[in-house]
């Protein structure tokens, strides 16, 4: 949990950066607002690192689901999850190595992939059953759909 509160710290830091395409700028070594994203990249960066978030929040759930069902004895259950959840930590740590500017639209896009997929595998896992006669209430999962199409249109978009 800590390297996924790391990466969106990080990636946080840089998207409240200002971007700066004088020559000064680019000529830093150190990472200074060279990192910052360039005004065609910020939105797709932006919107990943809102995937990020909830990708985190459903991390979060995994394992407090893990502790509950091994405290319950459902061990495979526990196998199970905890294969799902720690896909989708390394799917998004890799997601955050995709977010350095400048922005690799392709590479950023095949990431983002990788995570839906992992998000797909875990949720259900994490999911309690409800009541099949009521409306499920809308989750991590419906706004984990909801950002990712946000994100994949907003990578579609940056100049290559």
């Amino acid at each position: 949990a800590k390297e996924l509160k790391d990466v969106l710290t990080e990636f946080e830091e840089l998207l409240a950066q200002d971007y700066d395409d004088t020559e000064d700028a680019f000529d830093d070594p150190f990472g200074g607002l060279d990192d910052a994203y360039a005004p065609d990249q910020a939105p797709a960066a932006e919107a990943s690192v809102g995937c990020l978030k909830v990708v985190g929040q459903l991390y979060k759930q995994a394992l407090l689901a893990i502790d509950e069902r091994g405290n319950a004895g459902k061990f495979d259950d526990v196998s199970a999850m905890y294969a799902a959840a720690d896909a989708v930590r390394e799917a998004a740590v890799a997601l955050g190595e995709e977010l350095y500017a400048p922005l690799d639209g392709d590479a950023l896009r095949a990431s983002l992939v990788v995570v839906d997929q992992a998000v797909r595998r875990l949720a259900p896992l994490v999911t309690p059953a409800v009541d099949q006669s009521l409306p499920p209430p809308p989750g991590l999962e419906q706004r984990w759909r909801a950002l990712y199409s946000h994100a994949c249109e907003a990578v579609r978009l940056i100049k290559s």
